[in-house]
């Protein structure tokens, strides 16, 4: 029956035509979008024209990589919301907007920044990922996408690279002295690559398994339907032949599909570190294989090395597939909707990536240590190829088989977008800058800083922390401390009767410093070198009081929004009777705050914003009004996150969004080494809280046992505020 429901099936003309237009439109999309990859091909024209540096040049490739990355999870939701359509469309967008204006600015060779060419890689990277997700996921929308639906469209992007720089060789692209002629080379990327993803934006919606009607109840019945993207690449018969044992099989049950959930897999975590260290390192010399030629003495042949890399890619992608449905086949669905693994399975898919690492180690140290000239590069070449093309032939398998293929687009998405923030040791970008500064992280005019880490997907994923509908402020009355600390003015409000109508006005003065607070941007800077976030002197602003650069407002405008998590220090430290008191200086440890996470059973994710309980105003107040001011006087006593590198590493590693505790100072005081402030604040660009209420917080969070739960803040809309009351509520 199934044949002959095959056969049936393509006799039609019109469902011939409709496969051709849908296969073809997967092909063209995958071949054609590599064009990030071809910049060793246009490097050359760049510094004889331009006359760009060699870190400039860098700098415009590594963006093209990089763009790959911030928006693969939108990507895949848009996959899995929309269709591979909508990010076919985006690509054609981006492809023809990118490289057209690249083409247009070399053409005229005016007097432009180099960083226009920075950013228009970077769409055109974003471009590549989007092109690759319309092709790759598109086969899941077809009953019968064939036995090579994922390795095809995965062998054909890594094969784009050799078929763009073939392209490149063609006479109308070359100049009568045969050099390429990179402006008219890029008006092709944009015209006709963006032509290709236009046209597959229809080709990609087309549907040719529709099946009679008649044929319903048969196909209900069938256990192989709804084949995709998760069928394994060389297909077994799912039907147990007569007379042979039951199968044992080994049960997938149904999980969590929500993005709280994912994160929250320490498994997901450590796949997608392996996955970035392949993908990264491999990209890093892919980008820069051009370079890497110009180092070494011997002929230049480049585009030699970036054909090999293109060829080796292809044929890992092509034979990793079926090589893993043979050794270790995917979970096959049966009629019932649940998936079974075969007990026969002997090797986890996760050898490929082993064997990505072990290859790429070799290739490394071989190029480190063997390499003499350009003669012996294609040893770094083909093993690099071969192994990014192995790791991303089997990462969208690995993705669904684990983590579902229901969500496969978005959970792909969040793998290929991990690591795009700089590690702490990398930090800062240029060595220029300040200490550990992250300045250009997101931008070198961005004044958001580590609020950068909230996103949608984090502020919707963190309202499903929201269990039993307690709402707490977390705002200290304004009046308090009693007695104003660091000697500055105190809380006044002055009541205005509008006699003789029965109306009243208000009229309020206090430091933005003497309760609950967000410190901005702008408020404790580099000593040494008397500057701010990204660069900002004190020198301009003593200047020029009109500027708003790095003020509260820019919180105010997007609010500090998404997970809160509890760290109660203050609790544990009466629980271990620690000799502790928050009016003496007393640094508290990294191992002390793990210590804490482990015991309240936390794990934190991207975008958290991280309080802590120090026990400040718990302890204040219980003092007598006498010994409230005698705290008052200067200098302080505060007990506070001991001064450490170590803290340092810890919080910008763990991505939080934003830092606040219940002390005066966050950190202890007198310091025990340099201060965090200047780091947390004018480095990282994070807001830094203090004076916070966590009492009743404290409570409801030990009575539900529960220490995460929804955080919001809507600091005062002050154009160029130094600091503001928070209006901070948790929700549990």
């Amino acid at each position: 029956m199934e044949g002959t429901r095959t056969i049936e099936a393509f006799s039609c003309p019109l469902r011939l035509l409709k496969c051709a237009f849908f296969w073809s439109s997967v092909v063209m999309n995958s071949i054609t979008a590599g064009g990030i990859f071809c910049f060793p091909l246009i490097a050359p024209y760049l510094s004889q024209h331009l006359h760009l540096t060699q870190p400039e040049m860098s700098s415009i490739v590594l963006a093209g990589m990089m763009g790959q990355y911030p928006f693969a999870s939108a990507w895949g939701i848009a996959i899995d919301k929309i269709g591979p359509w909508f990010c076919s469309l985006a690509a054609a967008i981006l492809l023809s907007s990118s490289f057209g204006t690249f083409s247009y600015l070399l053409t005229h060779e005016g007097a432009f920044s180099h960083r226009w060419l920075v950013l228009l890689f970077f769409l055109a990277g974003s471009a590549a990922v989007a092109s690759y997700f319309s092709a790759l996921f598109a086969t899941r929308y077809q009953a019968k996408p064939g036995g090579f639906a994922t390795s095809l469209p995965l062998a054909l992007f890594g094969l784009s690279p050799l078929f763009l720089s073939y392209v490149a060789t063609l006479p109308t692209f070359r100049f009568d002295n045969g050099e390429l002629d990179v402006p008219r080379f890029l008006t092709y990327l944009a015209v006709g690559t963006g032509g290709i993803h236009l046209i597959s934006t229809f080709g990609l919606r087309v549907r040719y398994d529709i099946t009679p009607i008649d044929d319903a109840m048969t196909q209900a019945n069938s256990p192989v339907e709804n084949l995709s993207e998760r069928t394994p690449l060389i297909q077994k018969s799912l039907v147990t032949p007569p007379n042979s044992p039951p199968r044992r099989v080994l049960e997938h049950p149904d999980e969590d599909g929500s993005v709280i959930a994912l994160l929250s897999d320490s498994s997901f975590w450590l796949f997608a570190f392996v996955f970035l260290v392949i993908t990264g390192s491999s990209e890093m010399v892919i980008s820069n294989i051009g370079s890497i030629v110009m180092t070494l003495p011997g002929a230049d042949n480049t585009a030699t090395q970036v054909r090999l890399i293109s060829i080796a890619n292809t044929l890992a992608r092509l034979c990793s597939g079926p090589l893993a449905d043979i050794i270790s086949p995917v979970a096959e669905k049966d009629s019932y909707g649940s998936y079974k693994f075969p007990t026969s399975r002997r090797l986890s898919r996760m050898i490929f990536p082993a064997w990505a690492l072990v290859c790429l180690s070799l290739v490394y140290f071989w190029t480190a240590f063997g390499i003499q000239s350009t003669s012996s590069l294609s040893i770094l070449s083909v093993g690099t190829g071969l192994a990014y093309g192995a790791a991303w032939a089997v990462i969208p398998s690995i993705t669904g088989t684990v983590w579902g293929f229901e969500n496969l687009g978005r959970n792909f998405g969040i793998v290929g977008k991990k690591g795009h923030l700089p590690a702490f040791k990398d930090l800062p970008l240029k060595p220029e800058y300040p200490p550990h500064a992250a300045w250009g992280v997101w931008g070198e005019k961005d004044e958001l800083g580590t609020v950068n880490n909230i996103t949608q997907e984090t502020i919707t994923a963190a309202s499903k922390e929201i269990k039993l509908g307690l709402s707490i402020p977390l705002n200290w009355s304004m009046d308090q401390p009693k007695y104003p600390l660091y000697e500055r003015k105190g809380f006044h409000r002055e009541n205005i009767a509008k006699t003789p109508r029965t109306i009243n006005d208000d009229i309020i003065h206090f430091n933005t410093q003497c309760s609950s607070q967000w410190d901005s941007l702008r408020h404790f800077g580099y000593q040494a070198e008397k500057v701010f976030y990204n660069g900002l002197k004190q020198e301009s602003l003593l200047a020029n009081p009109s500027i708003t650069t790095n003020g509260i407002h820019n919180w105010a405008k997007t609010g500090i929004v998404g997970r809160g998590v509890l760290l109660d220090f203050y609790a544990y430290a009466q629980r271990h009777n620690l000799d502790y008191n928050a009016f003496l200086q007393y640094g508290i440890t990294l191992d002390q705050l793990r210590a804490v996470q482990a015991d309240q059973g936390i794990e934190f994710r991207d975008g958290d914003i991280l309080l802590i309980r120090f026990g400040f105003i718990a302890e204040y107040e219980a003092l007598s009004d006498e010994r409230k001011r005698e705290v008052a006087k200067v200098p302080h006593t505060w007990a506070g996150v001991g001064q450490s590198k170590d803290f340092l590493e810890w919080f910008w590693d763990n991505h939080f969004a934003a830092l606040a505790g219940d002390s005066p100072a966050f950190e202890t005081n007198p310091p025990l080494a340099d201060f965090l402030h200047p780091v947390i604040l004018s480095g990282f660009g994070c807001p830094l809280g203090e004076m916070f209420d966590f009492e009743r917080l404290a409570e409801e969070c030990a009575a539900a046992q529960r220490w995460s739960f929804f955080f919001t803040s809507a600091p005062l809309n002050i154009p160029g505020g130094v600091a503001s009351p928070p209006n901070a509520i948790a929700i549990l």
